[in-house]
């Protein structure tokens, strides 16, 4: 049977008509809430290295990560980390392999770009194997970016 004039209208009434919308789904909340989220990380990020204070000067540490033969020659391997929160540019390691006093060989890297609170790998190059030999290890110089 039918329905009444009534109904009609106020079905008519709750449902969107064109050029009206109804609330927006589920998913363009989980969207939205993902996007504050993502925002107001960015802005933590910022406010808590504002905060952090003025750079300190690069640190470089240098570790032996590993020592490999390699056809006549040896390579080792170095992890040179820069605690500190300035960039060094041009930064220069040294490594002397040494007997007593005297420095048998030099090698020297050279990384373009350290940022700060970071680390990098690189190698040097020796004739001798420098397990068999004292090997000092130095940052030798940087540039301020």
């Amino acid at each position: 049977m039918g329905r009444t004039q009534q109904a009609r209208d106020h079905d008519d009434a709750a449902a969107p008509g064109p050029g009206q919308q109804g609330p927006p789904p589920f998913w363009e909340w989980m969207v939205a809430g993902l996007g504050l989220l993502l925002v107001l990380a960015c802005l933590g990020y910022l406010v808590v290295q504002a905060l952090a204070g003025p750079p300190t000067p690069p640190d470089p540490k240098i570790d032996v990560v590993a020592v490999h033969a390699q056809g006549g020659r040896f390579l080792v391997e170095l992890r040179v980390t820069n605690s500190g929160r300035a960039t060094a540019e041009a930064l220069k390691i040294g490594g002397d392999l040494k007997q007593g006093d005297t420095v048998l060989e030099h090698s020297e890297t050279e990384f373009q770009f350290l940022p700060g609170e970071s680390s990098r790998q690189a190698g040097l190059f020796f004739v001798r194997d420098p397990r068999r030999f004292t090997l000092e290890l130095q940052a030798v110089s940087y540039q301020a970016p």
